[in-house]
């Protein structure tokens, strides 16, 4: 808003600066006061867009400084620095809470969690091979999904579906549900043996 702000005050200053101010009479070219009082309150009035544009960008400025900001409680100490697993939001690698979505943060490495590996499972648990799907649409649709039941980012479970994967549990039972409700969504998934 206030770079459009500036081009408009820009735009509009020229204008006034290059406005005619004389007008001939008998006498010659004489200058229309009218027309100058015209011309200055172009002038302010372009004067005015252009420093309001100007604060919208420093204010722009100063808030995406804000946001990209990690605070910390001591101004000499650093944080390291990860994304949400969940919304993908810049958080403290301490926090046990997301500050934008609210959603508890897994205190181990995400990975290592959920046991996801492109390769099939070991035989104590019941693999699950996801293949690789091709619309746009469509990964991002069962990726809404796919993230929830997993429990990884959503940009990292369209990623999966992209690529193809395979999920591993230790219940056949959930490896079932998870098939079932998989291929009710148009995927091609099977059990790995």
């Amino acid at each position: 808003m206030g770079t459009y702000l500036i081009i408009g005050g820009i735009v509009f200053l020229l204008y006034a600066l290059g406005m005619k101010t004389t007008v001939w009479t008998e006498l010659g070219s004489v200058h229309n006061i009218g027309l100058l009082n015209e011309r200055q309150n172009y002038v302010i009035i372009s004067s005015l867009m252009i420093l309001i544009g100007v604060i919208l960008n420093i204010t722009a400025l100063n808030k995406a400084k804000k946001i990209t900001r990690i605070p910390s409680d001591n101004a000499t100490e650093d944080f390291e620095a990860k994304k949400c697993i969940f919304c993908g939001e810049i958080i403290k690698s301490v926090a046990k809470v997301c500050r934008y979505c609210g959603k508890d943060q897994p205190s181990e490495n995400i990975e290592a969690i959920m046991d996801i590996d492109p390769e099939p499972a070991p035989s104590n648990n019941y693999a699950v091979k996801i293949e690789v799907l091709d619309d746009p649409k469509k990964i991002y649709l069962i990726a809404k999904e796919f993230y929830k039941d997993v429990g990884v980012s959503f940009v990292k479970a369209k990623e999966f579906l992209s690529t193809g994967t395979t999920v591993n549990f230790q219940d056949k039972s959930e490896a079932l549900k998870f098939i079932e409700k998989y291929q009710g969504m148009g995927c091609k998934v099977y059990m790995v043996t």
